[in-house]
């Protein structure tokens, strides 16, 4: 059971702390609240006891939470008492109303956290010591008014546009950063400008009367560089020119090919009309016979060899003269 009661050890005079005792936790009264039978003990303390029984802990009489009120003009008394810190190195006395502010906001023995995130604990005492060493304090930038955290400040410092640096030519000058571009190009005397004729290949650099002092000196090797640079990059354009016109040419050459590809190509509609999808000699030649059939369609037809001639009939013989005729036989034979 959790017990909220206010120790004793805190009042400066204990003498007139008997009739505001809580009868459960024997400390003084703490927000008290009182039955209806007249009794009255600290408001957690009683809530804490109600809700394991259903009785006054003092004349047993049955009550309930919602029989509880509260007692405001005990509790006035309670804190009018004098009391005393609650850190024995603190000499702070005053009213029992006035001890919550004085540990929230000024006793210098209360513990705190930091409150930045580091995680560090320190008494009051010793926060503003704690705030300059932190890393994650808040601190302003000198130049730019702006809050950083300390680990950042010199980060930002370091690109800060308001920050007061020097020439890095060594001129002397210290300026704001935002304007060292425009110093550089305009006012310094010490700056190292580049020769303007850099693109054609000259590598001077110097203040700008040396600078000047160049351009009158190097005319002529000037003017050299820049026709040598000229001259390349015309060679170079010749070149891309003739490859264009290769280009072109080839396109036009292949453009006539597909169109005449075209041209010799069978309508679509005798195709659909013949019925018969069209076989790979035929899409190979679409203007005629395959090679080999126009070659045997010009050779003349060989003609067919004459039938032999039928043999000739047998002469007819007269009956009367057979017997003549195999009496000839006989004497042929004979």
């Amino acid at each position: 059971m959790e017990l909220n009661c206010l120790s004793p050890d805190i009042f400066i005079h204990t003498d007139t702390l008997e009739e505001v005792m809580c009868p459960i936790g024997t400390g003084v009264l703490n927000d008290p609240v009182v039955l209806p039978c007249q009794h009255r003990f600290c408001k957690s303390c009683i809530t804490a006891w109600l809700s394991q029984n259903s009785v006054c802990p003092t004349c047993r009489r049955e009550v309930s939470k919602q029989e509880l009120r509260p007692d405001d003009g005990v509790w006035k008394i309670v804190c009018s008492f004098k009391v005393k810190c609650a850190h024995p190195a603190c000499g702070w006395q005053g009213r029992l109303a006035d001890r919550e502010l004085h540990l929230q906001k000024q006793c210098e023995f209360t513990e705190l956290i930091c409150e930045f995130g580091c995680g560090s604990k320190f008494l009051r005492k010793e926060l503003e010591s704690h705030k300059k060493s932190c890393e994650l304090a808040p601190v302003v930038c000198k130049f730019c008014g702006k809050t950083v955290k300390k680990a950042k400040l010199g980060e930002h410092e370091a690109e800060c546009p308001e920050a007061v640096v020097e020439c890095p030519n060594k001129c002397g000058s210290r300026l704001a950063r935002r304007k060292l571009e425009d110093h550089i190009s305009e006012d310094c005397k010490e700056a190292r400008i580049p020769c303007k004729y850099a693109t054609s290949g000259c590598k001077f650099k110097g203040s700008k009367k040396s600078v000047a002092e160049h351009y009158a000196a190097s005319l002529e090797k000037h003017l050299e560089q820049e026709h040598s640079v000229l001259k390349v990059a015309l060679e170079k354009i010749q070149g891309l020119t003739v490859q264009c016109q290769t280009l072109a040419s080839r396109q036009t050459e292949l453009e006539r090919r597909l169109t005449a590809s075209k041209e010799r190509r069978p309508p679509p509609a005798a195709a659909a009309v013949s019925g018969a999808k069209p076989s790979a000699a035929s899409r190979r030649h679409p203007q005629g016979a395959h090679p080999r059939q126009q070659q045997q369609q010009s050779r003349p037809a060989r003609q067919a060899p004459a039938p032999a001639p039928a043999p000739a009939p047998a002469p007819v013989v007269p009956a009367e003269n057979q017997e003549d005729l195999e009496g000839g036989d006989i004497c042929k034979q004979q």
